[in-house]
């Protein structure tokens, strides 16, 4: 007499759900990975007075150490600066703006160069740097 065995069904290890478990971890610490602040060290280049640059730009804004600004060196401050511009800017087609910073000044001045451009209605605001020799 013969005895039959049940046959065991086999284990199998679906891959499906860990597979999507492993995308929800990737997702989630991709996500949670960019609301770290990033800390990089920004170092701005000496900028020395370049007729080339004036040439292809018309419209210069220079920024010092201690944050004196000025447009086509002319000294300026604060409202001024939207001011004169607005009137460099209106007879020009192309709308663009070439700011010029020293590299010991701090961030914000050229951030506020830059904003006093766009409100003047700059369309491309530029950046001058020195070349490498």
């Amino acid at each position: 007499m013969t005895i039959c065995r049940q046959r065991r069904p086999k284990v199998r290890l679906e891959m499906s759900p860990l597979i999507d478990c492993i995308f929800l971890l990737l997702i989630f610490f991709m996500l949670s990975s960019t609301f770290l602040t990033p800390t990089v060290p920004l170092s701005l280049p000496r900028i020395q007075a370049n007729d080339a640059v004036v040439n292809h730009h018309p419209i210069v804004i220079t920024i010092d150490v201690d944050g004196n600004t000025s447009v086509n060196r002319e000294p300026l401050e604060g409202a001024e600066l939207q001011v004169r511009i607005g009137e460099l800017l209106l007879p020009q087609r192309e709308k663009s703006v070439a700011i010029r910073q020293d590299k010991d000044a701090k961030h914000r001045y050229f951030l506020e160069a830059m904003e006093a451009a766009k409100a003047a209605g700059a369309v491309q605001v530029l950046i001058a740097v020195e070349p490498k020799n």
